[in-house]
C-alpha cells in the first residue's frame, strides 16, 4: 500500500501480466461507489480487496490439480522463481488469466451491491 491509497494487486508473481491491468486504487473505489469514506477506511478496504482476491485467485486456479502440481507451483513461488512461476501457469493453468479476470469481476460485483452497507459501517466507525 503506498500512501496514495493504492495498491497493485498481484495475486502471486506468475501473474504479474495480468495484474499490471488490476489496481486497487482510488479510482477502483469510485467505481464501485464506496470511495466517500476516510483515507484510512479507505485502505483498509482496499488491503483487504487484495487478500480476498489472492485467496479466490489461489483457491479458483488450484481447482482440479493434484497435490504434485500444487507443491510444485508453491516451491516456485517460494523460491520467487517468476519466470518458472509464469511458465508453470502457462502449461498447467494456460487460462489462469482469465481466472484472475473472473475473480476480479465478481468480487467488484459483491462491493458494488454491498456498497450501501460498506459506506454505512465506515461512517458508523468515523474518527473518534
Amino acid at each position: 500500500m503506498t500512501s496514495d491509497n493504492s495498491l497493485t494487486a498481484s495475486t502471486d508473481d506468475a501473474a504479474e501480466d495480468v495484474a499490471e491491468k488490476i489496481s486497487l486504487d482510488i479510482a477502483l473505489l469510485e467505481e464501485l461507489g464506496v470511495s466517500e469514506m476516510m483515507s484510512d477506511d479507505q485502505r483498509l478496504l482496499l488491503e483487504h480487496l487484495y487478500g480476498e482476491l489472492e485467496q479466490r485467485v489461489g483457491k479458483a486456479l488450484s481447482e482440479g490439480l493434484s497435490d504434485d502440481q500444487l507443491e510444485e507451483f508453491e516451491a516456485l513461488i517460494d523460491a520467487s522463481d517468476d519466470e518458472g512461476s509464469s511458465r508453470w501457469l502457462e502449461e498447467n493453468r494456460p487460462d489462469y488469466r482469465d481466472v484472475v479476470a473472473a475473480q476480479f469481476a465478481s468480487l467488484k460485483a459483491e462491493v458494488r451491491a454491498q456498497s450501501a452497507e460498506i459506506l454505512a459501517a465506515a461512517a458508523e466507525n468515523g474518527p473518534a
